[in-house]
């Protein structure tokens, strides 16, 4: 899982699998070797990295006719070659590699068998949506999701990071946000990031607006129409009091706080939500009237 997405050959002979595997990487960063080399550790299985062919068992080539993301896999019975024209492609032929060689430990010989294949994905968004606005996962569990969306080649995540039940990012312009309930600091949203990004995984963070925000508004009431003093909510629906669209105020809120976020996230997407936005409030709201008119 996933499946190869191109013709595999089986060969006769097989690799074995050595205690230290050398590494030669040709024009390819070191952050997929660094993934690749912690991976292994976790099973006992060391990494070398090497500066020659030679030296090598494991060897990562250039090869610009391999299409966008895609890569090439060649086991004998010396050697692992894996081939890729991009950096994502070679993150997922040590990815594919790293699988193989869990399910060769499991063998009592740890062999691989020799073969040839190609893969390229079928979708260029290969999504997760994980919401943390209703449930709440530490750091630690979201790494531990990211890292198994990156073995099984899903290559974005969406994180629900606000809504009704919950604010989860710290802001230092408006600290209020983070007043109750869990949140993730500006640090472990970098380094998460981070982590993410070296497995192939883009985090597209999602602030819900302008309804579900309850969880803002709750901090915040003066950012509603009329004021009102909402809670934070504790379990599913679609709550009335949602931000006020026609004031100034809460205009420049958005600015700010927008503004403060974006820069803990390198996507070139941002989500803003925009569901399920009753407008009753708006209908009645002499702020909202006099932008409408």
């Amino acid at each position: 899982i996933p499946k190869i997405n191109g013709l595999q050959v089986i060969h006769d002979s097989e690799f074995q699998i050595p205690n230290v595997l050398a590494i030669y990487g040709e024009k390819f960063s070191d952050e997929s070797i660094a993934v690749f080399t912690e991976r292994l550790r976790n099973i006992h299985i060391k990494v070398k990295t090497v500066n020659s062919l030679e030296e090598s068992t494991v060897r990562l080539k250039k090869d610009e006719s391999i299409l966008v993301n895609g890569y090439k896999v060649e086991v004998t019975n010396r050697t692992i070659t894996l081939f890729s024209a991009d950096e994502i492609g070679m993150k997922h032929a040590l990815t594919t590699l790293f699988v193989m060689i869990v399910e060769g430990e499991k063998t009592n010989n740890r062999i691989i068998r020799s073969t040839s294949f190609s893969d390229v994905p079928k979708y260029t968004h290969r999504g997760l949506l994980v919401d943390v606005s209703r449930h709440f996962f530490t750091i630690d569990v979201m790494k531990s999701i990211v890292e198994e969306m990156s073995r099984n080649k899903l290559n974005v995540l969406h994180w629900h990071l606000s809504d009704d039940q919950g604010w989860r990012i710290q802001s230092e312009v408006y600290p209020n946000l983070t007043e109750s309930g869990e949140f993730y600091t500006k640090q472990e949203i970098r380094e998460f990031v981070q982590y993410a990004r070296a497995r192939g995984v883009e985090v597209i963070p999602e602030i819900d607006l302008p309804g579900h925000t309850s969880a803002i508004l709750a901090a915040y009431p003066e950012l509603s129409c009329f004021g009102e003093q909402v809670s934070i909510k504790n379990g599913p629906g679609v709550y009335k009091t949602v931000l006020c669209a026609g004031s100034e105020k809460t205009i420049n809120f958005l600015k700010q706080l927008l503004d403060e976020l974006v820069e803990l996230f390198p996507s070139k997407r941002f989500h803003l939500g925009g569901d399920e936005v009753p407008r009753k409030n708006w209908e009645t709201c002499p702020t909202c009237q006099a932008l409408m008119e």
